[in-house]
């Protein structure tokens, strides 16, 4: 049995993210936190972990997917990862691990790093 996941949307390598459009009913990101469209770089992933597909959910063939928000520091690390959407709980979390993660060259705005907020979704998908 092959496994296989997707992360967001992959072009040339490349990670492309979106912000995230609601989240009035989850804690709030930190301040001084910018959006994509507040800056004048986007932040670019340098290292990706890939998710550990939960064992139960794999054993029964159960696909889904988790949609996580996270800031990336103006250091380019991962931080108040939250799970915004998931298909089953399992998947949230396999996500929250593997974001956490992940590393970036930060975002710049007026050509000096800044944090940002991201959001991306984890498809998790068992191909037979």
């Amino acid at each position: 049995m092959k496994l296989f996941f997707l992360i967001g949307a992959m072009l040339c390598g490349t990670l492309l993210l979106t912000s995230c459009a609601n989240t009035s009913s989850l804690s709030l990101p930190p301040t001084n936190v910018l959006t994509l469209a507040e800056v004048d770089q986007r932040p670019r992933a340098v290292f990706t972990a890939r998710p550990n597909y939960p064992r139960l959910l794999r054993r029964n063939n159960i696909s889904g997917q988790a949609i996580v928000r996270f800031v990336v520091t103006a250091e380019g690390r991962v931080s108040d990862v939250v799970v915004l959407e998931a298909t089953h709980a399992p998947f949230g979390d396999a996500a929250i691990e593997a974001v956490s993660q992940w590393r970036y060259i930060a975002a710049l705005k007026d050509g000096q790093p800044v944090a940002c907020l991201m959001t991306t979704p984890l498809v998790f998908t068992v191909h037979h």
